[in-house]
Order: structure tokens, then C-alpha cells, then sequence
């Protein structure tokens, strides 16, 4: 529906209007009374909902609720049961309860809505104390919830009807302040009678962590899970309202958990019980971390390990939830130069490999000289040529197989989405989602995009993604904008184009970019991938451990730079002060370790003291052989990523091909 110009809410047009959002203006939705919020609709159909989400910005509240409920009477979907949600978790009770007679429906759109209902339906209800309403009973509610915030709030707010369920709450309030040891205390009287309300998967849950990270005694708390065992023969004399409830499986699995936890004497005995764990399991996930932690008992042992691994890896369902065992086997391989050990780890697990885990131990295996001429380029052809999302051992390969250049694009490859792209959208469900993502745009909402995309849209498609790419980078949402390319690119399935590429590996504050590498001798597409690497291009984020900004430098860090800079007030959140300083700490760090570039980006990450000692612990060893002997992983990974944003930005923007990248890097 068109609307005209002409028609004006609370005196500005819909032209007005998008003007002030889109310069950050939401002052003239402050004095805007409740009853006056039916203009919106003058604006367009979809406004009530978007201009809500900038009243409650603004502190206008009322306006808000009045908003959303003028958007359930009059707007069309998928705006109309946007609303509805909303007005369930912002409204009054009475508010809520009657929007959620819509929500409870399923819904085409958004069908994890209707999901939802139960959980906030029993919230607004605990918060009136209307208890005795909660759907299947307040008792049943809380067993088979998982842990949340929400829900221990519920909790607080209920009439124990028994003392069953009140010890039953101390535990999982307990569990889910992390009091483990409170927990632990009511756990042990719960497990030492017969209450089947303990059969719920979610208290098996919370009794096996209170007892690993709390039992003081781990005999006792494991004759404890093993006597219930017993009690269900293995899970097949509980109540029928239990049977789907993974009883075997959950107390095998910590009955495993807790045998590892006395130590190595008690292996084998864990190593048994995660085997019953595994039969027990009633799906796939379950299965897998039944083996996870059974081959987890052989790390110390890299021999039983590898014996291990070939037993148990036929048996796996998602070889990618192994990657990290299989990981160690490399670097310790790969630390003690023992490349007959590594080509078998190859030959044998093969078949059972995830896609990245294959063309890294292939690409490894060829370089170290352990196969043959035809095995040899047989490995270095499978990182090359294999469907796997590392362009980091597709570049290396491609320089081993001395293959044309040809372009960055015809090598990025990114792992395919789950869904299927071409599947019939019988209910319009992609053309609705795709007005809503555009009206982030269009109503000055650009930090909610890749958000809802993420969530509800996943295999956004590249016209789209693109529209909106360039919005959010105008937006200066660059961090969203590659975010959001990489889902599209993740949902076409094709070759990747380069102007995907660019909002992928873009060039914000190439100015300051462009300074600081000709002031410090660095190449820009280096500055440019270390950015990438470090924050993806967020200005103001703040890692858990405190690194700040674009290089992501810690407060020392960055007070040592000032002062050898001799700058007094700075601002680390400021794009221009932190590159300046990154790129004049990854100079020094370059400079220290006599020119040695990928020594330098290891050392930003995990510092200069421990990579010399690794360097010294290294000698004579390749120099892509000693990124795979690193004992951090995320240092690792971290040289990975960044070199292989170096060779993107370096082919885009500064005529530089991939092998030209490798060598100056290496």
C-alpha cells in the first residue's frame, strides 16, 4: 500500500520523519501522547511496529504499548504479529495474556513464535500469582524447563507445593547462581530417596554438575547416580512419563564424568561407562559427546589416543565435534617432527574426517615430505580442490601446486548452509521477512539487521544482502554488513563474486589506514587484515579480557605505546588513535623479531616472551610447519585468519596475488 506524501503524523510527513531518524533525531516521539499513536498508520502499515522500537529508545513507553497495539488492530503481516510478541514481553499482564492468545498460533512466518507462548505465558502468570493457571501445572512447568533467569524468577515467586519441589528449586537456584556446593548438599538428600520427579532430563542435568563441580567425597556422589541406575535398570523401569527423558543415558554420562574426576586409576572404569552412556543415547548429539569424552581420557596419551580414534571414529556423527581431539594429535605430531605418526593419522582417518580437519592434515602431511610424489600432491590437491571453508590452506596448496593465479574469488569457499536455498516458500515467509529486514534500513534501524537476519533469515539471498550491505555500511555498520554478506555467500552455494568480496574484506577509515602504514612501514592490506581479525571491524568492542577497539590493545599495551608515541590523552575507542597504535605495536613487534612477519602477528596475539620461546624450541623448522606446532589454538587460528585476509585485500585493492602474499608474509 502506497501512502501519500502528503499525509502527515503529529505533523511531519513520512519524507520528515525518516529524515530525523535517519539523523539520529527521536526527540519529536517524546511528547507524543498515547492516544495519538493510531498516525502512524499515515506513515505506512509497517511504522506502528518500527517506530515503537524508537519510542521505548526514546523513553516514551506508553507511546510504545499504544504503538504496538495499533500495529495488531491495523498493520499486515508480518508486522501485525511482530507486534504481538512485543506487546507480550513489554506489556501490562492483561496486555500480555491477550496478545499471547494470538502467539500461542502458529504462525508461517515465524514459526518458533507459537514455541515461545508457554514460557512467557507461565511468566506473566507467576508474576500475578495466578499459579494454579500455568498450563500442565507449575510443578511440571518448572522440572522440564531449562535453566534461566526468567525462570528462577517464576520460581521465587511460587507457593511450594510440597517439599519435593521446594528442594528441587533450591537446586537449580542454586545451580543457577553457580553454588554449586549448596546444590550438591540438597542433591544428595534428593538421591537418597525415591522421588521420580528426579527423572526430568533438566535435574539429572543439574545434579550431575552440582556433584562434579561441588562433591567433596566422589565415591559417595557416585554410588549415588549408580544406585539410581540400578533402581531404573538402565532406564527401563522408570514411570512411562519419563521414557523420553534420557534417564539411562544422563546418569551413565555422569557417572563417567565423575570416575574421570578421581583420576587416571579410574580411566578404563569411565572408559566402560561412557560406552553404556553411548548405548543409551537416543540421538546423535548425545552419542557424539558420549565419544567425546571417552577419547577425551586418552589425550595424555598420544599413542592410545590414535588407536582410539581409528576404533571409535566409524561410530561418530559429526566429525566436526571432534576436530579439537583430532587437533592435539597434529600439533604433538607436528612438535615432535614425527611425520610417519602424522601420515598415518592421515591414511587412517581419512574417510572420517570433517572437511577443514581433512585439508589441513592433507596440506600438512604434503609439506612435511612424509608421502610419496603422488600421495604428495594428492594432499596438496585436496586442500586446493576439496569443499572445505579454510582459505587459509587453499592459498598454501595452491602455491605448492604452483597453480595459474587466476582471482582470490575462484578459491573462498565458505561452508553451506543447512538449509536449502531452492525449497518452495509456499506462505511468502522469504518476501515478508525480507520487508522487514529492508525497514531496518529505511526507518533507521541498521543495528538490528544482521540480528533478526541471523535468527529468522539465514540464507538471505545475495540481491538482498547486497541492498542491505550498502545500507549498513553507510550506516557505518560495517561489521554487520560482512557479517550479513557472509550468510548470503553461505546460502548461494556458487562462486563467490567480487563484490561480495568487497563488503566481506571492506576498507573503512582508509585515511587513517593508509597514515599509519606509511608512518610505520607497514603494508596496508596487513593493517586491513589484522583490523579484520582482531574486531571485525567494531569500534567500540571490548573483548571479555578488556582489549579495546579496532587492534584490540590492552590498557598496558596501550599506555607503553603512548608514552613511546609521547601521547598523553588518547581514546581507545577512537578508529584513528587505535589503528595508529596497533599498527605502530605490530611494527615493533616486526622490528623485534628481525623482520619476521608471521612471528609478529603471533606475538600480538599471545606475546613476544613465549612465541621466541617457541621459535627457540622450533629450530629449523618450516615456518608454516611451526604456526601448525603452536600450543595455543587460538594463536593458531588467529595466523590463519589474518594471513589469509592479507591475500584478499592484497588481490582487491593493491594488485598483490595470492603467492605474492604467502612469500612476503612467510
Amino acid at each position: 500500500m502506497l501512502i501519500s506524501c502528503k499525509e502527515a503524523a503529529w505533523g511531519f510527513s513520512r519524507e520528515e520523519i525518516l529524515t530525523l531518524l535517519a539523523a539520529g533525531d527521536t526527540a519529536f516521539l517524546a511528547d507524543v501522547a498515547p492516544d495519538a499513536a493510531s498516525q502512524a498508520l499515515k506513515i505506512g502499515l509497517e511504522a506502528p511496529w518500527f517506530l515503537a522500537q524508537h519510542a521505548r529508545a526514546e523513553g516514551n513507553l506508553p507511546l510504545m504499548l499504544a504503538l504496538l497495539e495499533t500495529g495488531i488492530k491495523h498493520s499486515s503481516e508480518p508486522f501485525s504479529i511482530l507486534c504481538v510478541r512485543d506487546l507480550v514481553r513489554v506489556g501490562t499482564s492483561e496486555q500480555g495474556l491477550d496478545a499471547l492468545k494470538r502467539l500461542s498460533l502458529p504462525d508461517p512466518i515465524f514459526p518458533t513464535f507459537s514455541l515461545e507462548a508457554p514460557t512467557l505465558k507461565a511468566a506473566i502468570l507467576a508474576d500475578e500469582g495466578r499459579f494454579d493457571e500455568i498450563p500442565d501445572g507449575v510443578e511440571d512447568f518448572f522440572y522440564r524447563t531449562p535453566l534461566s533467569e526468567s525462570l528462577i524468577s517464576i520460581g521465587t515467586k511460587i507457593s511450594f507445593p510440597n517439599s519435593i519441589f521446594s528442594r528441587i528449586f533450591t537446586l537449580r537456584q542454586m545451580v543457577y547462581l553457580r553454588a554449586y556446593g549448596p546444590a550438591w548438599e540438597v542433591g544428595k538428600e534428593l538421591l537418597n530417596e525415591d522421588n521420580p520427579e528426579l527423572f526430568h532430563r533438566s535435574i539429572l542435568s543439574d545434579l550431575g554438575r552440582a556433584a562434579l563441580y561441588s562433591a567433596n567425597d566422589l565415591d559417595e556422589a557416585l554410588l549415588l547416580f549408580t544406585s539410581l541406575f540400578e533402581k531404573t535398570a538402565a532406564g527401563t523401569k522408570i514411570p512411562a512419563q519419563y521414557a523420553e527423558e534420557s534417564v539411562g543415558y544422563m546418569l551413565s554420562f555422569y557417572r563417567g564424568r565423575l570416575l574421570a574426576r578421581q583420576g587416571s586409576h579410574r580411566y578404563e572404569d569411565a572408559r566402560s561407562v561412557f560406552e553404556i552412556a553411548y548405548t543409551h543415547a537416543g540421538n546423535p548429539f548425545d552419542r557424539d559427546v558420549a565419544l567425546w569424552y571417552l577419547l577425551d581420557l586418552s589425550s595424555d596419551n598420544p599413542q592410545r589416543l590414535f588407536k582410539d580414534l581409528i576404533h571409535y571414529a566409524p561410530l561418530w556423527d559429526d566429525p566436526a565435534f571432534f576436530s579439537g581431539i583430532i587437533d592435539r594429535l597434529i600439533v604433538g605430531f607436528v612438535q615432535d617432527r614425527d611425520w610417519k605418526a602424522l601420515r598415518s593419522l592421515y591414511v587412517s582417518l581419512h574417510d572420517w574426517l570433517d572437511r577443514e580437519t581433512l585439508a589441513r592434515l592433507a596440506y600438512i602431511t604434503a609439506k612435511t615430505g612424509g608421502l610419496n610424489p603422488q600421495e604428495e600432491q594428492e594432499g596438496y590437491r585436496i586442500a586446493f580442490e576439496e569443499d572445505h571453508g579454510s582459505l587459509y590452506y587453499r592459498v598454501l596448496a595452491r602455491e605448492a601446486l604452483q597453480i595459474d593465479p587466476g582471482t582470490v574469488a575462484d578459491i573462498i569457499s565458505f561452508s553451506p548452509s543447512l538449509h536449502d536455498p531452492n525449497e518452495i516458500d509456499a506462505g511468502g515467509r522469504k518476501a515478508a521477512l525480507e520487508t522487514v529486514l529492508r525497514g531496518f534500513i529505511t526507518y533507521s534501524l541498521p543495528q538490528r539487521v544482521y540480528s533478526f537476519a541471523r535468527e529468522h533469515y539465514p540464507d538471505i539471498s545475495p540481491e538482498l544482502a547486497t541492498d542491505l550491505a550498502d545500507g549498513l555500511s553507510r550506516a557505518g555498520e560495517y561489521s554487520a554488513a560482512l557479517r550479513l554478506t557472509v550468510l548470503s555467500v553461505r546460502a548461494a552455494r556458487g562462486p563467490v563474486t567480487e563484490q561480495q568480496l568487497a563488503y566481506l574484506y571492506p576498507r573503512p577509515w582508509l585515511e587513517e589506514v593508509s597514515v599509519a602504514a606509511k608512518r610505520f612501514d607497514l603494508p596496508e592490506y596487513l593493517i586491513y587484515a589484522l583490523i579484520r581479525s582482531e574486531s571485525f571491524f567494531e569500534a567500540s568492542v571490548v573483548s571479555h579480557a578488556g582489549a579495546i577497539g579496532l587492534t584490540q590493545l590492552m590498557k598496558p599495551t596501550a599506555g607503553d605505546i603512548a608514552r613511546k608515541l609521547k601521547v598523553s590523552d588518547y581514546d581507545l575507542i577512537d578508529p584513528e588513535t587505535n589503528i595508529t597504535f596497533g599498527s605502530f605495536y605490530l611494527a615493533e613487534l616486526i622490528r623485534r623479531l628481525d623482520g619476521d612477519t608471521m612471528a609478529a602477528l603471533f606475538s600480538y596475539n599471545a606475546g613476544i616472551t613465549r612465541v621466541r620461546s617457541w621459535q627457540r624450541k622450533a629450530t629449523g623448522l618450516d615456518p608454516v610447519l611451526f604456526l601448525e606446532s603452536l600450543p595455543f589454538s587460538e594463536t593458531r587460528e588467529y595466523g590463519r585468519k589474518v594471513l589469509a585476509a592479507a591475500v584478499v585485500y592484497g588481490y582487491l585493492y593493491y594488485q598483490k596475488s595470492p603467492g605474492q602474499i604467502v612469500r612476503e608474509l612467510f
